[in-house]
């Protein structure tokens, strides 16, 4: 143990020794002078004095020109070697490529400084602005009331003949005392007026009765069970569907003023009228 610990102290201090003689030498060149001698001055004294010097000769009078690597020579004015005097021209560069870079900084810096001349404009624009309230908006109209339903029509005798047709007149038909009515040849016959509307409920209150049953409707002239005929519409049984009881439906012709002074537009109980969805096909 106790010669490693011998050994290491020897290292040790040699490396210290060492190191203290680099750096003395390193030290000693970086601090020496060098002396320059012109080569003139060598030649003084005599053959019998030698003279021994060392060092790197220059010529004062020459020089060695390096163009740059990014320059293009357009032109060389001398030759290599040749003597030449201060302000002489040498060579000539070309410049148009570094004239147009010139030009496109130039142009760069207007566009720059344009930019610039803009965004101070729209910052005192900015500063000068006074806000403005924002425009609320408009108020929503406001929907139309639905249109009021129309108030069912009571039925009332005008005459002989009924103002409407409900539920509510199903038994009251002008051949009720007849046992066979019902027939295409002997249907059972309603009189109402020529306006009378004939509601979903009636339409309803048909279907009740026996499959393939026929029903006039007729309108008259005076309201009279023995007036004229002014307009009918036959319907059937088997092909009524189920309708709204409230919705009045107008089964019969529209009849002018003028067709009835001539006793009625037709006696045809085929006449088509205004007949309710699913009775296209009731007419006899």
């Amino acid at each position: 143990m106790k010669n490693k610990k011998r050994i290491i102290a020897v290292l040790v201090t040699a490396g210290v020794i060492a190191g203290g003689v680099f750096g003395f030498k390193f030290y000693r060149d970086l601090t020496r002078k060098v002396t320059v001698t012109p080569v003139s001055e060598i030649n003084y004294g005599t053959f019998e004095d030698p003279m021994t010097t060392s060092g790197i000769v220059y010529d004062t009078g020459s020089q060695n020109i390096y163009p740059a690597p990014t320059q293009i020579i357009k032109e060389v004015y001398v030759n290599e070697g040749q003597s030449v005097s201060a302000g002489d021209p040498l060579m000539a560069y070309d410049i148009q490529s570094q004239q147009l870079t010139l030009k496109m900084k130039e142009l760069q810096v207007q566009a720059a400084e344009q930019n610039l001349k803009s965004a101070k404009n729209e910052l005192n624009t900015l500063i000068h602005t006074v806000p403005v309230d924002p425009i609320p908006d408009p108020d929503p109209e406001p929907e139309p009331d639905p249109d009021p339903e129309p108030e069912p029509v009571t039925p009332e005798l005008s005459g002989d003949a009924w103002t409407a047709l409900d539920k509510t007149v199903i038994g009251e038909y002008i051949n009720k005392d007849d046992p066979n009515a019902g027939t295409l040849d002997n249907p059972i016959i309603y009189l109402v007026t020529p306006d009378a509307p004939v509601y979903g409920s009636f339409l309803n209150a048909l279907r009740d009765l026996p499959e393939g049953t026929y029903i006039r409707i007729e309108a008259r002239e005076g309201n009279q069970k023995d007036g004229a005929l002014i307009a009918a519409r036959m319907l059937n049984t088997s092909y009524l569907a189920e309708y709204e009881a409230n919705t009045p439906y107008y089964v019969l012709p529209q009849i002018s003023d003028d067709s009835r002074t001539r006793g009625g537009s037709t006696t045809d109980p085929e006449t088509p009228g205004n007949p309710p969805p699913g009775a296209d096909d009731c007419a006899g």
